[in-house]
């Protein structure tokens, strides 16, 4: 049997000889260093224990100090890794080829499946087929871009079930700019979808709720009108006919608005620019079968008003157009209203002017007791608006603005 050779021994730097240990070499050492007074004063042994206890002490105090920090750095690591792992939503990693490397408990619970089944998968396997497309788009746009992204998309659970799930994305790159990973949030958003479901079944039944009781009303107001009517002409006294045409065409006015909102499926606001233009045609249809011949222009901007502020307004413009065609062009044979309507600063501005007769010198207009000039000012006071009303040359205006929403009392 052959001996084996020794292996010579590394020799360390400085070290004059091999095989010295490591304090031969650092006693060597110090001993070739130039001797240096240290400027301390000699002390004796007794000295110099106690200074080495104390240094003792010290050193078990810092290492007690490090050892508290490391046990409130364990705690804290352990509440983060706590709030990562059961996390409402689901935490995935993935890399640039939307292979899953890193995910919480809650990301692998809400895809159904187990952890280390999840990671090295690709996540495509979890979208549903009819949102692959999505997806792929989804992720490319992710890579490209450094902003968040976020989309709506059916997954599919390890067990074949769907559900539908909030993705948000960001790209994170390395500091050398080299690896791309992609931070994913899942978020399982069935419960939302189904009060979604909910409150648009229930908007709907509202909505032909609503429907019915506008039709309905539309109905009743149409029957009153049609007996108003029926009595009016059985009246010989013009006076009282005039009257019950009047009460006829105010009715009339309220169920158009009715009328309006049924048709239009829309329940809370309807078009009152598109109202006067109608309200017009039907005061025009009634005043001008036996009378001068007027000409009605009407300029008004299509604004969506709230069912309790068009009625009102509906009614004052009835009660101004109603006035204008029985008394203003009296003795004569034609004459014009000019009907104008916008919307400017928050407030709604109606002028309604003819060019017919104009009011009787004597008439204090502020100061008239008139039926139509009371319902006017009521009207106007209920539509929190403001009211002008002035005799021009020639004929007569009136003016009325007021807040598009009403002001809180």
């Amino acid at each position: 049997m052959t001996a084996r050779k020794k292996k010579p021994e590394k020799k360390l730097p400085g070290n004059p000889g091999a095989g010295s240990s490591l304090r031969n070499a650092a006693e060597e050492q110090l001993a070739r260093s130039p001797a240096q007074d240290s400027g301390l004063p000699c002390r004796t042994t007794d000295e110099l224990i106690h200074e080495l206890q104390v240094h003792e002490i010290e050193l078990e105090m810092q290492n007690e100090v490090l050892r508290e920090a490391q046990l409130a750095l364990e705690e804290s690591r352990d509440k983060y890794l706590d709030l990562y792992e059961f996390a409402p939503l689901g935490y995935l990693t993935l890399n640039d080829k939307a292979l899953v490397t890193d995910t919480n408990l809650t990301g692998a619970v809400i895809l159904g499946t187990e952890r280390n089944q999840l990671v090295n998968a690709r996540f495509s396997r979890f979208v549903a087929e009819n949102d692959a497309d999505t997806w792929h788009r989804f992720f490319s746009k992710t890579l490209k871009q450094g902003e968040k992204q976020n989309c709506i998309v059916t997954l599919r659970r390890s067990d074949g079930s769907v559900f539908p799930a909030r993705l948000e994305c960001i790209r994170v790159s390395s500091g050398d700019g080299g690896t791309i990973t992609v931070r994913l949030v899942i978020s399982d958003i069935s419960d939302f979808k189904r009060m979604e479901d909910v409150l648009h079944q229930a908007l709907a039944e509202k909505g032909v709720l609503l429907a019915e009781v506008h039709h309905r009303v539309k109905n009743n107001l149409q029957i009153i009108t049609a007996l108003l009517d029926l009595t009016r002409m059985r009246i010989p006294d013009p006076v009282t006919s005039a009257i019950l045409m009047d009460l006829v065409l105010k009715i009339r006015t309220m169920a158009q608005i009715h009328t309006r909102l049924y048709e239009s499926k829309q329940f809370d606001k309807i078009n009152i620019g598109s109202h006067i233009r109608d309200q017009v045609t039907d005061l025009s249809s009634v005043y001008l079968k036996s009378g001068p011949e007027i000409t009605c222009t009407i300029d008004a901007e299509d604004i969506a008003l709230s069912v309790d502020r068009a009625i009102p307004l509906a009614l004052v413009i009835n009660e101004a157009l109603s006035n204008a065609f029985k008394h203003a062009f009296r003795g004569r044979s034609s004459g014009t209203i000019l009907v104008n309507l916008w919307q400017e600063a928050g407030n709604i501005h109606i002028t309604i002017k003819d060019d017919g007769i104009g009011v009787p010198e004597d008439l204090d207009i502020d100061r008239t007791t008139s039926l139509g000039m009371k319902l006017i000012r009521n009207l106007v006071q209920q539509l929190q608006g403001s009211l002008t009303v002035q005799s021009t040359s020639p004929g007569f205006r009136v003016d009325i603005e007021f807040p598009v929403v009403p002001k809180e009392r």
